[in-house]
Parts: C-alpha cells; structure tokens; sequence
C-alpha cells in the first residue's frame, strides 16, 4: 500500500482507487461494485482506517543514517595502519547495521504489509496483526465499544462470544469514535432492514 491516511473516506464522486485487501487497482469502476480480482465488496458509503505514520519514525530513520555515517567514519579509521580498534569497530559496525534492517524489516512488516480496518457493505474486513485478511459479517457484530485506551476499540462478536480488539489503525480517540459511529449505523441500517423485509 502507498498512501497511509488515517481515515479514507469514499463515496460516488470519490471511490476507492485501491482495493485494501489485494492491491488491485479500482479506479474507473463504480462506487458500489466488487474487487475484481478477491471479491471484496465495497459501496458508496465504504470507509477505511489504516495507521498513519509517526513522526518519530522519520526522525529514528535520520538518526539511524547520521549514526551510520559516523559508524562507517569509525570503520575506516580503524582499518588504517596502525589501528588497534579494528576488530572493536567492526563489531560495532555489524551491530548498528544489523539493528537498521531489524528495524527497517519491522517496520515494512507493519506499515508496507497494508494494515487496515474497512466498513463495508457486508461486513467488516480488516488485516491487523497477521498477514492475511480477516473478515466479520454484521451478522456476527452484536455490539462494539470503545475502550479506556484512547485508541483501541472492542468489537464482540455475537456468535462465538468472543471480542476482538482494534488497535494499531486509529491514531487519534477520534478516530476511535468515528469507527464506532460508522460501525453502530451500518449496524442499526441492517437491524432496521430485517424489520422492514
């Protein structure tokens, strides 16, 4: 995925250009369609949440190449003739590199993996901590809540009795309180639906 935006808000005149799930490119279908390469089926009203970028990432990330700057400055004068820090520099070397691609590696698996959360037409998708997509029809939501922890939220899903917790996507309580907004009208809009038919 490209663009992090905390909230990617669609609707007719703004559809989604990407689908969240495979990556496959949406731009020039209609506003209530399916993915054509996984299914996944989105409408005019398709909301989804994805982490924003912290700011102290790209700092961490000029930090890690000034130091890497003075680590490679070290190397070489310790290769010189004469040197007795050699092997000591080297090491340490090696430790501040392998540390940068710990990190860098980590940070692509969060960030370049796609997390998301998406309220659409027949559910809830979203990929979280694990690689693979998951998936909850409004069928299975009985009720959600936000947390005392400003940017978690609880969804409980009625089938199973059991509760999944979002974290990782909202990066303000906001957010939190317009997914759970999002989530309750979809909710009531389907409920309501079951009365009519």
């Amino acid at each position: 995925m490209d663009n992090y935006n905390v909230m990617e808000a669609t609707s007719p005149s703004a559809p989604l250009n990407k689908c969240p799930q495979c990556g496959y490119d949406l731009r020039g279908l209609p506003a209530d369609h399916r993915c054509p390469e996984c299914g996944l089926a989105y409408d005019h009203q398709t909301e989804i949440f994805r982490p924003r970028k912290p700011r102290i990432i790209f700092v961490g990330l000029l930090g890690f190449l000034g130091g890497m700057g003075g680590m490679i400055n070290m190397l070489i004068r310790s290769l010189q003739p004469g040197s007795r820090s050699g092997i000591f520099s080297v090491l340490m070397f090696m430790v501040w590199l392998g540390l940068g691609v710990y990190l860098f590696l980590r940070l692509n698996r969060i960030y370049q993996r796609g997390q998301f959360v998406m309220i659409g037409p027949d559910g809830m998708h979203y990929r979280l901590q694990s690689p693979e997509c998951s998936y909850l029809s409004w069928s299975q939501i009985g009720s959600i809540k936000p947390q005392r922890y400003d940017k978690l939220c609880r969804v409980i899903k009625t089938q199973s009795g059991g509760e999944l917790i979002i974290a990782g996507v909202f990066s303000t309580p906001r957010d939190v309180e317009r997914f759970v907004e999002l989530v309750n009208r979809r909710l009531m809009e389907r409920r309501e639906g079951e009365r009519c038919g």
